[in-house]
């Protein structure tokens, strides 16, 4: 039986570290505004009612091909998170126990870089579900 020494008894716990919120300087935060503004009414459409287990309709996307273009990646990445707006978006703010964060981030590397560097799930032509198996692998 292992027991602690009196000096380790009497020792209150450690108290965690204060963290301060993180600041972000005015022209991050101008950025992701920009992002913001550049949203479509359809485009906050799609982001309020598609479910979380289907992938949003980048393909044709106007706004979408306007941020991928930005050849800046530090604005692009602020104008995306802008765009898709984690905290005000109904795809990201569910009341069922969805893991909505990891959507938000498939979301936005897709928005990123591109389904064709990402995936999805679903055939483009027929919107069935795509199957990978283990030869499918390379």
């Amino acid at each position: 039986m292992t027991r602690c020494r009196p000096s380790e008894a009497n020792q209150p716990p450690a108290v965690p570290p204060i963290v301060e919120p993180l600041k972000l300087s005015t022209e991050t935060l101008n950025y992701i505004s920009q992002g913001a503004i550049l949203k479509t009414p359809e485009d906050q459409r799609m982001l309020d009612e598609t479910y979380p287990g289907i992938d949003l309709t980048y393909s044709n996307n106007q706004t979408v091909a306007q941020i991928r273009a930005i050849p800046n990646r530090r604005l692009r990445m602020m104008m995306a998170i802008g765009f898709l707006n984690v905290e005000g978006s109904g795809r990201y703010n569910r009341r069922d126990d969805l893991y909505t964060c990891n959507v938000y981030s498939l979301d936005f590397l897709r928005l990123i870089l591109g389904n064709d560097i990402i995936g999805s799930r679903y055939n483009l032509i027929t919107g069935e579900p795509t199957v990978f198996d283990i030869n499918d692998i390379d």
